[in-house]
C-alpha cells in the first residue's frame, strides 16, 4: 500500500478528500474526513487533498445521563443532552502531526498516563458534567462520567483511523474526531473524573489475546 497523508502549512487546515471531479471520496476508498488514504500501490490514486484557512470547528455531541434508581439499578431511558465545544483545527493538526507526543508503550512507561490532561477541553467536559453530578457519591459520579465518554465516542480501531497497529490519542484528538479505541477512553475517563476530584487511574493486567 502507499499512505496518502495531507498535511496542511501553518494558516490553512484540511478538509477533505474528493475524486479528480471535485465530489467526495466514496466509503469504500475510504474516511474522506480523514487526513490519511490508504490505496494499493497497484491502483490508480485520482484523489485531491482540499485546504481551506485554518478555523474552528463546533462538534456537538449527544449523550443519555443515567438515571439511579432507589432500588440500586441504573437505568438509560431518560431525555438526551447535548454536549457542544468547539476545537481549533489548526491545534489537531498540529496534535496528530507531534512527534513528540508518546503514541504507544515503551519499556518504561506501558500505560498512557502521561497524555492525562486537565486543558480547557477537558474543563469544559467537567463544566458540561457538574449540573448531572451534583450532590451524588463518587461512584455514581464515575458511573456518570463513563456513561459520558463512551456515548460521545465512538469506537474505531488505530488502524482505520490513524492507520496505525497503535495511537495514543489525547482527549483533545478523541474530542475533536468523536471516535477512538479503549486507551483513548480510557484516557478521557480518567483526565475528566481526576479533574473532579475521583481518585482513579489505571490497572494494567495480562490476557489472552485469542480469547
Amino acid at each position: 500500500y502507499v499512505v496518502l497523508q495531507a498535511f496542511p502549512v501553518n494558516g490553512y487546515q484540511f478538509n477533505f478528500w474528493t475524486n479528480m471531479d471535485g465530489t467526495l471520496i466514496s466509503s469504500d476508498v475510504g474516511d474522506y474526513s480523514s487526513t490519511t488514504l490508504k490505496v494499493p500501490v497497484n491502483k490508480d490514486r485520482p484523489y485531491i487533498a482540499v485546504f481551506g484557512e485554518a478555523g474552528t470547528v463546533s462538534r456537538e455531541y449527544r449523550w443519555t445521563p443515567p438515571t439511579f434508581n432507589q432500588n440500586g439499578t441504573v437505568s438509560y431511558n431518560g431525555e438526551q443532552a447535548v454536549f457542544a465545544i468547539p476545537i481549533s483545527t489548526t491545534q489537531y493538526q498540529a496534535s496528530i502531526n507531534d512527534p513528540g507526543i508518546q503514541r504507544q508503550g515503551s519499556v518504561t512507561i506501558n500505560v498512557p498516563v502521561d497524555l492525562c490532561s486537565d486543558d480547557q477541553f477537558i474543563q469544559a467536559c467537567v463544566d458540561h458534567l457538574a449540573e448531572y453530578c451534583e450532590g451524588m457519591t463518587n461512584m455514581k459520579k464515575a458511573i456518570t462520567v463513563l456513561t459520558f465518554v463512551q456515548d460521545i465516542i465512538g469506537y474505531e480501531l488505530d488502524s482505520n483511523q490513524y492507520d496505525r497497529s497503535e495511537y495514543w490519542a489525547t482527549p483533545m484528538e478523541s474530542l475533536y474526531s468523536g471516535m477512538g479505541d479503549c486507551e483513548d477512553t480510557a484516557l478521557m475517563f480518567v483526565s475528566i473524573a481526576e479533574l473532579m476530584g475521583i481518585d482513579c487511574g489505571f490497572v494494567t493486567f495480562n490476557h489472552d489475546v485469542d480469547n
